[in-house]
């Protein structure tokens, strides 16, 4: 079985494995844990009862502000739940066995059919020798979900389709729309890369951009099949209605027809568990904005896109000449280095030549 996706998987799966009717509206009882599975998930024909606390929090977030979801998602406080006639529950973390016991008064598993929604690899060891917690309960279905938890964030300077990989580094002399011109060396291709951990552009499930220059979104169109995700003045300035002003627009065009998710908070929460963030960082372009990653071992990351070009420039406290904004670039800048300082999360300066050859390349990675 795999993870569902805009279409009917209880019908589909659920029928054959708990015997229910096929064609029945089915309440299922599931946590909003990651935001991108769970707004997929709700998206069925069936009614999704979730438990909302007064405090939200972990156990009780009922439904997110941020996200689109059909009336058929459902807040549940726990007095509701014990009156619900649940037909199926959707665990996703073990610490929810026992709240479903506690309000529902059934055990899942054993009193309500129940299935266990795995989406992260093991934190206690590599996959190979670790064990589920609930691996060996034959009253639970264990489902692993990995397909729904993918971000690609910018997509290069140059076009794949501009180019042929000759087997040794390519020279370019490349023209912006704007008469500009750049000189830069290539040895592989964006698609090559994601094929090398076994991805393509159409199994992204989003797309994000650290703003809208020609450096940034070469590849852009490739992913018009993800969600992008994309701050309103940002995307008004990329497309807008009147002569495109950005440098290089075509390599971004394809957004305009694919789906977008407009941000309207100014840290954006990808998939709801803290461990993707989009945070403003405006100035360098109107919506610019930076990408914080969360690793389980190499710790807070963040990627600056272009709030800064060079190290020196965070040394010696110097500001670009052309700036959308300086001002707010100066008060992007403070925002974020204490972000940095609070959370102890390291800054990658997409800019930094010296740095970025030093970091490691796909298929390699950071844990």
């Amino acid at each position: 079985m795999t993870a569902p996706g805009r279409g009917d998987y209880f019908g589909r799966a659920y029928s054959s494995v708990f015997g229910l009717r096929r064609n029945r509206v089915v309440n299922v009882l599931v946590w909003h844990v990651h935001g991108s599975w769970t707004t997929a998930f709700v998206q069925g024909r069936h009614r999704y009862l979730l438990p909302t606390l007064p405090e939200r929090g972990p156990w009780g977030g009922g439904r997110p502000a941020a996200w689109d979801w059909p009336a058929s998602a459902v807040e549940c406080s726990p007095a509701e739940l014990a009156d619900a006639d649940v037909d199926v529950v959707v665990l996703q973390r073990p610490e929810e066995i026992e709240l479903a016991e506690r309000w529902l008064g059934r055990r899942p598993g054993r009193d309500v059919p129940a299935v266990f929604l795995e989406h992260n690899a093991p934190r206690g060891g590599p996959a190979a020798s670790s064990r589920h917690p609930v691996a060996d309960r034959d009253d639970l279905l264990l489902v692993h979900v990995t397909n729904f938890n993918d971000l690609m964030w910018d997509t290069g300077a140059i076009a794949d389709d501009s180019w042929a990989p000759a087997g040794r580094p390519v020279q370019r002399r490349l023209v912006l729309n704007n008469s500009q011109e750049r000189r830069v060396t290539l040895r592989t291709t964006m698609k090559a890369q994601l094929a090398a951990i076994g991805y393509t552009p159409d199994a992204i499930t989003y797309l994000a951009l650290s703003h809208y220059h020609w450096d940034h979104t070469a590849n852009a169109n490739q992913f018009v099949k993800s969600t992008w995700l994309a701050r309103k003045i940002e995307r008004d300035a990329m497309l807008p209605e009147t002569a495109p002003e950005p440098p290089q627009p075509s390599t971004f065009a394809d957004l305009k027809n694919g789906k977008t998710v407009v941000i309207q908070e100014d840290d954006h929460d990808v998939f709801g568990d803290g461990t993707v963030v989009l945070k403003l960082a405006k100035g360098h372009t109107p919506g610019h904005q930076v990408l914080y990653v969360k690793l389980a071992k190499t710790g807070g990351v963040v990627l600056s896109g272009d709030l800064y070009h060079y190290p020196e420039e965070r040394t010696l406290n110097r500001l670009p000449t052309f700036e959308f904004n300086v001002d707010q670039t100066r008060e992007s800048r403070a925002a974020i280095e204490a972000f940095l300082k609070k959370t102890g999360a390291q800054l990658w300066i997409q800019h930094d030549f010296t740095a970025m050859a030093k970091i490691k390349k796909a298929p390699a990675f950071y844990e």
